[in-house]
């Protein structure tokens, strides 16, 4: 036998390619290999994973039916060996799969892919012949390839743009073939193509690798609810939920992909670098098993790094699971970088190489060299590297399609079929007779020279009109993807802050065709759903440090550190500058507005103070002192203005004469005025320095010293004119009584310590609010009656707030903090601030116009934004809940203020006021809850947990009464419709039926016994109560006796669940078996089976007439049925992962959600038409339930990573005009011309027009 070198290339388990020439093959002659023609005893078939004495441990001698030839290479998942096929005598290779480092379910997993994967057969993927178990190992038989990988063949010699495009098409075949058989590779580069020597291209590794990387495939997803639960219980602590169960018989639970320990043994480099781009946020309890080695790891200076991540789609990186369209974006990287030598999104780590994967447009290299890829083909790659999945080709076919369409072959053979006529028309009339031919030929000349121009003018008209389609996908595209970073919500290492206004821009700048699409569209009402600047006014150039809303026109005007006042019609989002400084080099110091709003206060840094009237612009100097002002302050009637300087020197200027009524006689002892208020009525004024000081304005007489503050005093206002509050640099408000004949006025009535020197306060009637230089806020009352303050700590901020207001209701606080964010609240609701985003810096100075509507704020950026406080959120986030919500509810009936509970694994059922957020009390904590509901009534919720408790709880009465227990955990609970009697549902296999009276107490309960496994879930009818079971079966029971009335069979696999229609005649079930059914209670007889999934079925529902059901599975689908035939209306199609619920908001809407962390709301229209849907985005972890109130506009949701939100439905729209008007009429602004070259890559002439045009749209 010869020996020889084979060149060979079998991709690893972690998707690298075994380097070639590492192994000595062994010829396919069986006879010369030892142990083949006769095999000792212990190697006989069926010793299975026989090994080798003298081998290293872990190396088997045969496998199955093949035998080992050599191990060719190792991975953190398992090891590749060269085998030989005796039976069929070839060689292959195995995958041998250590299943031991994951649960059974991923196992399972990986073998359906393996053997769909052996039903593929395609000239150009690998082929798979085998995939078996033997004891706990998994292994995968498949075709043996001599040859190398593409990357190897690209570097092996110069390789020009068509033979590079082929042998990638070729692979792209392979691909496509994949996908129409519904599989996804999620992990295409160029080490998984292999080129054989024979020149053939097969794309390895479908899946295999990277489905066993992540546990949020369909297959590893747990479908029902108690089935999610089970999993969080595991994969949190490691046990069941069914405290002190050793045993689990009866239950078929499965988790996610295992526990904490199982999945820290699985995690290599790709892995952990995957999941440090998803965020720990998504996936808190990995963080100790990341390795910063690997984070941190430095790339190659074109992003080279070793893996996966260099070929992930936006989407794989945000964490959703990849599809065809995700195969798609990488095969582009990678034919991008044998086109180009490098890539086109780099990063020296993992983190920045994912930001510009999300972020970033292509970086092109520079046009230059022979072999220039042609603007065509870019654009093509371009179009499917597309931020956005809905923004790429359709499918393969039509990527592929494309880049076999070059316009240069085009024009050739356009010209080549004109010169065939040419000929064949030459050849015919040199049959006719010479002398017509003489006198025909001029004619024909000009005929055919002008069918040839028109065939080349018609090629150029199609070439540019391509041309132009393809640049506007790629300008939208590229739109979409900006977009995505302007809109999203902001990371702790965000390079670029959120700013929805640009991101509205963007989103009305995307072209017709664009905005027809479920991207296009779930985006607009998200943007619109946020709270963006009206205005964006540019104009200063330095820190905005003052900012009043003044005159009848609702005019702002701004003051600037370099001392320029600029006066702003911000309707328009236009200004003009009113007044330069006084002296040169003079800066701004402070802003004051008289009450009338007709006239500005203004003080610089060289002692000057003018006043400015605010109808001409017209300015009077006040005063002037070698002392600069500190602070400014009218009185009520706006004719005095108080002048505080440093040093001690307050005094009061009539603003009619500017002539000073006295000498100075407010005597601040050398200390500094800091902060100058009048009372109401006009008669007092308080001024803080070294303390506060309160002054008779008359008389000028001291009325007291305010002491106490251990510090500075830079805050001091009037609360209702009888009482003061200060607030210090000892960390301290204090409030003061003020009031003529108080006993004791230098004494503080009451007093708050806040973490950091106080940096802004505000007051408003008897409401005040108060904050610190660390961010942190506190809001408060008083009673004028009894003289106590309630105090509320406020949502803060990460850094000092520097400005604080309250609205004309003194309910609503705003706060503007150098974090760059503004935050709306309530006093008295609770619940989460909305957040006002959009500079680039610390926000310095804010201001509220007279109808609290309007809210300016100037920032260190130099810019002034305005927005409009009156558009509401899309969504409320329900803050307070941080546990895994496992449960929310909404009340069932049509309130103008509906409310909605949450359940979390805290133990504790929260109330929230739908419309609001507010939060409305909570239950008592105990046991992890599992599920509760609201009573008909709403008066009582009733809620089950871990341990088996039932408890009840009425709102405002008490916090949770005990009404039974189960033996285990119970998963599903309903009340009667008139709410008299609650059933629930346990894994102790049983049911029970609780008789609720008018107090607290209950009667003994009604036990139904029958079901042989676990119970999953309960409806209750008119009579009767019907449970879905782990058996198999559905049971119907008499709600009175607990008597087995009916056993509904039919179902080959658990049912999973189980719902009524409105009028209570039909029952619908829903199964493991894949099949939902709907059966008859009014007669006997057979179901209606409804088939199309092809994974089991998690959750369905009935439309509120009962016309139509809708399913939910495992397989990524939702469906809609007919329930008189049966008929499959809609296909529902778009979560990322398995389907976990769907509700119907009305006849025509739906919402679905998954464990992808999405709901999605469905337009479904007339049976056969494509549904329209609008995704809505705001969860970190798979949504567990939604619900929505009685009258359809609100609808709460609960997910995994502890976060529920409420969403507002009628702010929905699934019309492209109407958003786009919408998006026109939110905000003003424009991007600025170098703006758009910089993240659009526009050239300058291009970014020039555009914006003019936005400029002139808005008027300006």
């Amino acid at each position: 036998m010869s020996e020889g070198v084979d060149e060979w290339a079998v991709p690893t388990l972690e998707g690298s390619s075994i380097a070639a020439g590492e192994a000595r093959a062994v010829e396919a002659g069986a006879a010369t290999e030892p142990g083949v023609d006769t095999l000792p005893g212990d190697l006989a078939p069926g010793a299975a994973f026989e090994r080798d004495e003298a081998a290293p441990e872990g190396s088997p001698r045969r496998i199955d039916r093949y035998l080992i030839i050599r191990e060719l290479g190792a991975g953190a998942m398992g090891k590749v060996f060269l085998a030989y096929d005796a039976e069929l005598d070839r060689r292959v290779a195995i995958k041998l799969l250590h299943d031991r480092k994951a649960n059974q379910r991923a196992g399972r997993r990986l073998q359906r892919e393996a053997q769909a994967m052996a039903q593929l057969s395609h000239p150009n993927v690998v082929t798979v012949y085998e995939v078996g178990r033997q004891g706990e190992e998994l292994y995968v038989v498949m075709e043996y390839v001599q040859g190398s990988d593409l990357r190897r063949w690209q570097r092996a010699a110069d390789r020009g743009i068509a033979e590079t495009l082929a042998l990638f098409s070729a692979a792209g075949e392979g691909l496509a073939a994949a996908h129409d058989a519904g599989l996804v590779h999620r992990d295409f580069k160029p080490d998984n193509v292999l080129v054989g020597e024979d020149g053939r291209v097969r794309v390895a590794d479908f899946g295999l690798a990277h489905a066993r990387l992540r546990g949020e495939e369909s297959g590893l997803t747990p479908v029902s609810r108690s089935q999610r639960i089970e999993a969080l219980e595991e994969l949190g602590s490691g046990s069941g939920p069914d405290s002190g169960s050793a045993s689990r018989s009866g239950e078929e639970s499965e988790g996610y992909a295992g526990t904490q320990a199982s999945l820290s043994a699985s995690l290599d480099a790709t892995q952990t670098s995957e999941l440090a781009v998803k965020g720990l946020a998504q996936a808190p309890e990995l963080e100790h098993f990341l390795r910063p080695s690997v984070l941190e790891a430095t790339l190659t200076r074109d992003g080279a790094l070793l893996g996966s991540p260099a070929y992930m789609s936006p989407e794989q990186f945000a964490g959703r699971t990849g599809d065809a369209r995700s195969d798609q974006f990488s095969f582009c990287v990678a034919l991008w970088e044998g086109l180009y030598g490098s890539r086109p999104f780099s990063g020296t780590n993992v983190f920045k190489l994912a930001r510009a994967i999300a972020c970033d447009p292509p970086k092109r290299p520079r046009r230059e060299g022979p072999a220039l890829v042609p603007e065509w083909l870019e654009a093509v790659l371009v179009r499917g590297m597309a931020k956005e999945p809905e923004a790429r080709w359709p499918d393969m076919h039509a990527l592929l399609e494309a880049l076999a369409d070059d316009p240069r072959v085009r024009r050739r053979r356009w010209l080549q079929r004109g010169a065939a006529a040419v000929a064949i028309a030459g050849t015919l009339a040199g049959g006719s007779v010479w002398g017509a031919r003489q006198l025909r030929t001029n004619a024909e000349q000009r005929y055919w020279n002008e069918l040839t121009g028109e065939l080349l003018a018609l090629e150029r008209e199609r070439s540019l009109r391509q041309a132009n389609d393809d640049a506007e996908r790629a300008r939208d595209a590229t739109k979409m993807s900006v977009h995505q970073r302007y809109g999203a919500e902001p990371t702790a290492k965000a390079a670029t802050p959120r700013d929805p206004a640009m991101a509205a821009v963007l989103l009305r700048e995307v072209g017709a065709r664009g905005r027809s699409s479920s991207a296009w569209l779930s985006a607009a009402n998200a943007t619109l759903g946020l709270s963006m600047s009206h205005a964006r006014l540019q104009g200063h150039a330095a820190p905005v440090l003052g900012l009043v809303f003044a005159g009848q026109g609702q005019g702002l005007y701004s003051l600037a550190k370099d001392g320029e006042l600029r006066a702003w019609d911000w309707a328009r989002g236009a200004g003009e500058l009113l007044r330069a400084p006084p002296t040169e080099g003079a800066g701004g110091v402070a802003l004051a507005r008289s009450p009338d709003g007709r006239s500005l206060a203004v003080a610089y840094s060289d002692g000057s103070v003018w006043l400015v009237a605010v109808e001409d612009g017209e300015a009077r100097l006040v005063s002037e002192d070698a002392m600069v002002a500190t602070a400014l302050g009218f009185d009520a009637s706006g004719r005095t203005l108080a002048v505080g300087r440093r040093r001690g020197a307050l005094r009061l200027f009539d603003t009619a004469t500017g002539l000073e009524p006295g000498a100075e006689v407010f005597d601040h002892q050398n200390e500094s005025p800091r902060a100058i208020d009048f009372d109401g009525a006009g008669r007092m004024l308080v001024a803080s320095g070294a303390a506060a000081w309160l002054w008779e304005v008359d008389n000028h007489a001291l009325i007291a010293r305010l002491d106490g503050h251990e510090d500075e005093v830079f805050h001091a206002r009037f609360l209702d004119g009888d009482w003061a509050l200060t607030g210090a640099d000892d960390r301290s408000l204090r409030l003061w009584s003020v009031r003529p004949g108080a006993e004791d006025a230098s004494a503080p009535r009451w007093s708050a310590a806040l973490s950091q020197p106080i940096s802004a306060m505000a007051v408003r009637g008897t409401s005040f609010a108060g904050a610190d230089a660390s961010g942190q806020l506190l809001g408060g009352r008083l009673d004028l009656a009894t003289g106590a303050v309630s105090s509320v700590s406020l949502e803060g901020h990460a850094q000092g707030v520097w400005s604080l207001g309250l609205g004309v209701d003194g309910r609503t606080v705003v706060s503007a903090g150098f974090d760059g964010v503004a935050k709306v609240q309530t006093l008295d609701e609770g619940g989460s601030a909305r957040v006002l985003r959009g500079h680039r810096e610390g926000i310095v100075t804010a201001s509220l116009d007279a109808s609290g509507r309007w809210l300016a704020t100037g920032s260190w950026d130099t810019d002034v934004r305005v927005w409009d406080l009156a558009r509401e959120p899309l969504s409320r986030e329900l803050s307070g809940t941080g546990a895994p919500v496992q449960a929310v509810a909404a009340e069932g009936e049509a309130l103008a203020s509906p409310r909605v509970l949450t359940a979390a694994r805290d133990g504790r059922v929260r109330l929230w006021d739908a419309g609001s957020g507010a939060a409305l009390g909570s239950s008592a904590g105990g046991e992890a809850l599992n599920v509760a509901a609201f009573s008909p009534d709403g008066r009582r919720v009733a809620m089950g947990d871990r341990s088996g408790q039932v408890r009840a709880w009425t709102p405002g009465e008490d916090e949770g009464v005990v009404i039974g227990r189960h033996r285990r955990a119970v998963w599903d609970l309903a009340f009667s419709p008139d709410g008299s009697r609650l059933a629930t549902v346990s894994g102790d296999g049983s049911g029970r039926i609780w008789a609720l009276d008018s107090g607290e107490s209950v009667t003994p309960s009604v036990v139904l016994e029958g079901h042989e496994g676990r119970v999953e879930q309960v409806a209750f009818g008119a009579q009767r109560v019907y449970t879905a079971g782990s058996d198999n079966s559905v049971r119907a029971w008499e709600a009175r006796t607990g008597a087995q009335a009916q056993v509904f069979e039919g179902h080959r696999a658990a049912v999973r669940a189980l719902a009524l229609s409105p009028d209570r005649r039909r029952l619908a079930t829903a199964s493991d078996d894949r099949e939902a059914r709907l059966w008859s209670l009014d007669k006997a007889g057979a179901s209606v089976i409804l088939e199309g999934h092809s994974q089991g079925l998690t959750a369905l529902a009935f439309d509120p007439s009962g016309a139509r059901l809708a399913t939910a599975s495992a397989d990524h689908d939702a469906r809609v049925w007919s329930t008189r035939t049966g008929e499959l209306l809609h296909l529902l199609r778009g979560h990322e992962g398995s389907v976990l619920g769907v509700v119907f908001v009305d006849e025509q809407r739906l919402l679905s959600h998954g464990d992808d962390a999405q709901v999605r709301l469905w337009l479904l229209g007339e049976p056969g038409e494509e549904p329209a849907v609008i995704v809505l985005d705001g969860h970190g972890g798979a949504v567990l339930e939604v619900a929505v109130t009685a009258e359809g506009r609100w609808a709460v949701s609960g997910a995994l990573d502890g976060t529920a939100r409420v969403w507002d439905l009628e702010r929905l729209s699934f019309e492209p005009p109407e958003l786009l008007e919408a998006l026109h009429a939110a905000t003003t602004s424009c991007l600025s011309v170098d703006w758009r070259m910089r993240e659009l890559g526009e050239n300058a002439a291009e970014a020039e027009a555009t914006w003019a045009y936005c400029e002139a749209a808005q008027g300006r």
